[in-house]
């Protein structure tokens, strides 16, 4: 098992499959993860993460549609598990909160 360090950058451009390849190329560790202990029993899973950075427009329709459309391609290449942005849905800025909580 591992353990990532750090945050996790935007990724544009890359399928899953060439993230997928060079993950195996460094023994399935992302960059900067170290080895952890699973403990006595423990049981490891391996699955497929898609990370989607999304365009956000000042309409809310559109930004989810732009979020549902990145879901779906990164299911079609095989993600199990799909990270978003933090404000995928409100563009980025205090004074927008208000407007556009939910």
């Amino acid at each position: 098992p591992w353990l990532a360090i750090g945050g996790v950058a935007p990724v544009f451009g890359r399928s899953l499959r060439r993230m997928t390849t060079a993950a195996a190329d460094r023994g399935g560790r992302p960059p900067g993860a170290v080895a952890t202990s699973s403990g006595a029993g423990a049981t490891v899973s391996k699955f497929t993460v898609g990370l989607c950075q999304t365009a956000v427009v000042p309409e809310r329709s559109r930004s989810l549609e732009n979020v549902r459309d990145a879901v779906r391609q990164a299911a079609a290449q095989g993600a199990q598990l799909v990270v978003l942005g933090e404000m995928m849905s409100c563009p980025y800025g205090t004074e927008h909160f208000s407007a556009y909580v939910e």
